[in-house]
Protein backbone atom coordinates (compact mmCIF):
# COMPACT_ATOMS: atom_id res chain seq x y z
CA UNK A 1 0.00 0.00 0.00
CA UNK A 2 3.03 2.04 0.51
CA UNK A 3 4.57 1.54 -2.76
CA UNK A 4 0.92 2.16 -4.17
CA UNK A 5 0.40 5.31 -2.42
CA UNK A 6 3.78 6.62 -3.35
CA UNK A 7 3.20 5.92 -7.02
CA UNK A 8 5.79 3.05 -7.05
CA UNK A 9 8.46 5.42 -5.32
CA UNK A 10 10.24 2.95 -2.99
CA UNK A 11 12.03 4.87 0.34
CA UNK A 12 15.89 4.44 0.48
CA UNK A 13 15.65 3.96 4.26
CA UNK A 14 13.58 3.39 6.53
CA UNK A 15 13.59 2.82 10.89
CA UNK A 16 11.78 0.40 12.74
CA UNK A 17 11.52 -0.96 15.88
CA UNK A 18 13.40 -4.53 14.62
CA UNK A 19 10.41 -6.63 14.63
CA UNK A 20 11.32 -9.70 12.91
CA UNK A 21 7.96 -9.68 10.47
CA UNK A 22 8.75 -6.17 9.86
CA UNK A 23 12.29 -6.61 9.10
CA UNK A 24 11.10 -9.93 6.81
CA UNK A 25 8.10 -7.75 4.94
CA UNK A 26 10.27 -5.28 4.50
CA UNK A 27 13.46 -7.33 2.79
CA UNK A 28 10.73 -8.87 0.23
CA UNK A 29 8.89 -5.83 -0.36
CA UNK A 30 12.29 -3.19 -0.26
CA UNK A 31 15.17 -5.13 -1.46
CA UNK A 32 17.27 -2.22 -2.14
CA UNK A 33 16.04 -0.48 0.75
CA UNK A 34 18.29 0.49 3.62
CA UNK A 35 16.88 -0.82 6.97
CA UNK A 36 17.86 0.37 10.59
CA UNK A 37 17.26 -0.54 13.52
CA UNK A 38 15.97 2.15 15.87
CA UNK A 39 18.96 2.82 18.55
CA UNK A 40 16.00 3.42 21.63
CA UNK A 41 14.35 0.30 20.98
CA UNK A 42 18.09 -1.70 20.71
CA UNK A 43 18.77 0.27 24.60
CA UNK A 44 15.45 -1.16 25.79
CA UNK A 45 15.74 -4.09 25.00
CA UNK A 46 19.45 -4.30 26.08
CA UNK A 47 17.96 -3.45 29.47
CA UNK A 48 16.02 -6.82 29.20
CA UNK A 49 18.16 -9.37 28.12
CA UNK A 50 21.10 -8.03 30.38
CA UNK A 51 21.37 -7.22 33.61
CA UNK A 52 24.34 -5.53 34.05
CA UNK A 53 24.84 -1.81 34.44
CA UNK A 54 28.33 -0.82 33.38
CA UNK A 55 27.32 -3.23 30.15
CA UNK A 56 24.53 -1.45 29.03
CA UNK A 57 26.98 2.01 29.56
CA UNK A 58 29.33 0.52 26.84
CA UNK A 59 26.68 -1.05 24.82
CA UNK A 60 25.12 2.50 24.40
CA UNK A 61 28.43 3.81 23.45
CA UNK A 62 29.11 1.18 21.23
CA UNK A 63 26.06 1.89 19.31
CA UNK A 64 26.36 5.38 19.32
CA UNK A 65 30.12 5.10 18.03
CA UNK A 66 31.50 6.71 15.16
CA UNK A 67 33.79 3.63 14.19
CA UNK A 68 35.01 1.93 11.35
CA UNK A 69 33.90 -2.00 10.66
CA UNK A 70 37.55 -2.97 12.17
CA UNK A 71 37.37 -0.98 14.54
CA UNK A 72 33.58 -1.61 15.57
CA UNK A 73 34.80 -5.50 15.61
CA UNK A 74 37.52 -5.39 17.86
CA UNK A 75 36.05 -3.09 20.09
CA UNK A 76 32.73 -5.76 20.46
CA UNK A 77 35.11 -8.32 21.08
CA UNK A 78 36.89 -7.01 23.73
CA UNK A 79 33.40 -5.81 25.20
CA UNK A 80 31.82 -9.28 24.82
CA UNK A 81 34.68 -10.85 26.88
CA UNK A 82 35.24 -8.67 29.51
CA UNK A 83 31.44 -8.67 30.12
CA UNK A 84 31.72 -12.41 29.78
CA UNK A 85 28.51 -12.07 27.34
CA UNK A 86 29.35 -14.21 24.68
CA UNK A 87 27.03 -16.90 24.88
CA UNK A 88 24.01 -14.87 25.46
CA UNK A 89 21.97 -15.09 23.03
CA UNK A 90 20.23 -11.94 23.16
CA UNK A 91 24.42 -10.14 22.50
CA UNK A 92 24.16 -12.86 19.50
CA UNK A 93 21.33 -12.11 17.91
CA UNK A 94 21.93 -8.17 18.22
CA UNK A 95 25.68 -9.12 16.51
CA UNK A 96 23.98 -10.40 14.18
CA UNK A 97 21.93 -8.06 12.94
CA UNK A 98 25.16 -5.00 13.79
CA UNK A 99 24.52 -3.88 9.64
CA UNK A 100 21.33 -3.05 10.92
CA UNK A 101 22.02 -0.70 14.18
CA UNK A 102 25.64 -0.01 13.74
CA UNK A 103 26.95 3.29 12.72
CA UNK A 104 30.19 1.46 11.43
CA UNK A 105 27.81 -0.83 8.76
CA UNK A 106 26.03 2.43 7.95
CA UNK A 107 28.16 4.65 7.07
CA UNK A 108 27.83 4.58 2.86
CA UNK A 109 23.64 5.22 3.63
CA UNK A 110 22.64 8.67 4.38
CA UNK A 111 19.38 8.72 6.70
CA UNK A 112 19.55 12.70 8.46
CA UNK A 113 20.61 11.13 11.23
CA UNK A 114 17.93 9.42 11.82
CA UNK A 115 18.88 6.20 14.56
CA UNK A 116 15.01 6.47 16.68
CA UNK A 117 11.76 6.11 15.23
CA UNK A 118 10.79 9.32 17.80
CA UNK A 119 9.18 11.40 15.16
CA UNK A 120 6.87 8.77 14.38
CA UNK A 121 6.55 7.78 17.97
CA UNK A 122 5.59 11.47 18.77
CA UNK A 123 3.59 11.50 15.85
CA UNK A 124 1.54 8.64 16.92
CA UNK A 125 1.12 9.76 20.79
CA UNK A 126 -0.22 13.11 19.77
CA UNK A 127 -2.91 11.87 17.14
CA UNK A 128 -4.03 9.19 19.76
CA UNK A 129 -5.36 12.43 21.33
CA UNK A 130 -8.11 13.35 19.05
CA UNK A 131 -9.25 9.60 17.98
CA UNK A 132 -10.55 6.44 19.70
CA UNK A 133 -12.52 3.19 18.21
CA UNK A 134 -15.65 3.88 19.09
CA UNK A 135 -15.88 6.95 17.04
CA UNK A 136 -18.07 7.27 13.96
CA UNK A 137 -16.68 8.16 10.44
CA UNK A 138 -17.86 12.08 11.10
CA UNK A 139 -16.39 12.20 14.56
CA UNK A 140 -13.43 10.73 13.07
CA UNK A 141 -13.13 13.58 10.16
CA UNK A 142 -14.12 16.10 12.48
CA UNK A 143 -11.39 15.11 15.00
CA UNK A 144 -9.06 14.30 12.30
CA UNK A 145 -9.58 17.66 10.98
CA UNK A 146 -8.79 19.11 14.23
CA UNK A 147 -5.92 17.06 14.77
CA UNK A 148 -4.33 18.36 12.09
CA UNK A 149 -4.90 21.80 12.93
CA UNK A 150 -3.57 21.96 16.57
CA UNK A 151 -0.41 20.14 14.74
CA UNK A 152 0.12 22.88 12.09
CA UNK A 153 -0.46 25.73 15.30
CA UNK A 154 2.18 23.92 17.63
CA UNK A 155 4.58 23.44 14.69
CA UNK A 156 4.39 27.10 13.85
CA UNK A 157 4.69 28.11 17.61
CA UNK A 158 7.78 26.24 17.63
CA UNK A 159 8.98 27.73 14.26
CA UNK A 160 8.95 31.17 15.86
CA UNK A 161 10.34 30.60 18.84
CA UNK A 162 12.98 29.25 16.72
CA UNK A 163 13.21 32.63 14.51
CA UNK A 164 13.16 34.24 18.09
CA UNK A 165 16.04 32.22 19.54
CA UNK A 166 18.14 32.82 15.83
CA UNK A 167 17.28 36.55 16.01
CA UNK A 168 18.33 36.83 19.71
CA UNK A 169 21.34 34.99 19.11
CA UNK A 170 22.45 37.34 16.21
CA UNK A 171 21.62 40.81 18.01
CA UNK A 172 23.30 39.89 21.04
CA UNK A 173 25.82 37.51 20.42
Amino acid sequence: MFSKAMYDKHPKAVVTDGDKSMRETIRVVFPNLRHRICSWHLHQHSRVHIKDPTFLEVFNRLMYSNYTPGQFESEWKRVVDDYGVSKNKWVIKTYELKRMWESAYMRDNFVCGDRTTSICEGVNSFIKKYFQNKYSLVDFLHNFERAIKDYRHNRNILYRLFDFLEFYKSEYF
